[in-house]
Formats: structure tokens, sequence, C-alpha cells
């Protein structure tokens, strides 16, 4: 497996992104973080700190997503429960299927899911690159909401 294993965190109460923690699968540290200029991290606080601070947080209220080690055609990291374009003009929905044991594009069409589901492997080349349009959370908009399974 040659793609990063990362996620991010969506908290419902507020709307937000938590993207201020890393954990160090390796180690098992857990850091809080603060970006600089440059792109460069500043460590804030170590594991027992951190772990404080991220069990503050209602569990119920968050939705952890993985990403897919997908980029767009512009260098966005594509994770689950994001929504793309491919090259021909659909949308796609991006879920985890247990199933398959694979992340799945699940087509959007007039703003409703549709029952086609379709692996990174059947898309052909005309189809490609994606473009990441946003994802459920922050951009319901996209989609209608009800629509997903969270």
């Amino acid at each position: 497996m040659d793609r990063e294993i990362k996620f991010r965190v969506w908290e419902k109460n507020h709307k937000k992104w938590i993207d201020d923690f890393a954990m160090f699968l390796t180690t098992g540290e857990l850091l809080k973080y603060d970006r600089k200029a440059g792109g460069e991290y500043e460590t804030v606080m170590r594991t027992e700190e951190a772990m404080k601070e991220l069990l503050d947080y209602d569990y119920k209220s968050i939705e952890v997503i993985q990403y897919t080690g997908l980029r767009d055609e512009y260098g966005k990291e594509i994770y689950e429960k994001d929504i793309v374009t491919d090259a021909v003009g659909r949308t796609w929905l991006i879920q985890y299927s247990v199933k398959l044991c694979s992340f799945v594009f699940n087509w959007i069409n007039k703003k409703s899911i549709t029952n086609e589901i379709q692996t990174l492997q059947n898309f052909n080349s005309a189809q490609l690159p994606f473009t990441k349009e946003g994802n459920i959370y922050a951009n319901p908009e996209l989609l209608n909401q009800q629509e997903v399974k969270k």
C-alpha cells in the first residue's frame, strides 16, 4: 500500500473541521499543532494535553473521514464524503464500501444519489482527472443531504 493513511474530523455541532490534531500510528503520539507560514507545523501540545483537549469533544458530534489517497487535478486531497466531478461532467459522491473493502463512487444525478456505484479502477481515461467540488458536510447544497447514509 503506497498511500498515506490520514483522517480529518468534522464537528457536527459547530459545523467545522477539527484539523489541528495529528496521530502518529507508529509511535502512538498525539499532537496538537499550529500551521505556520510556509506550511510548516509547530507542536503546541504533546500526547497527554492533546488527548485531554480532543476528548472534550462529544464523540457523537464528530465524523471521522478517511483520506482516499487521491488528489484532484489541482492537487487537493480527496476524502470519503467528498463530492467530485469527472472530466466528462458527471458528479460523484465518494464513500467507503465495507462489502467491497474499497472507496466507491456513487453517481449523483439531478441532486440525488443513484444506485450506480463505480470503483476507481472502472473509470476510463476520458473521465479523469477529477475536480473536487466540496463535501456533504461543508457543502450540503451539492446534494440532498437526506439521501446520504452517514
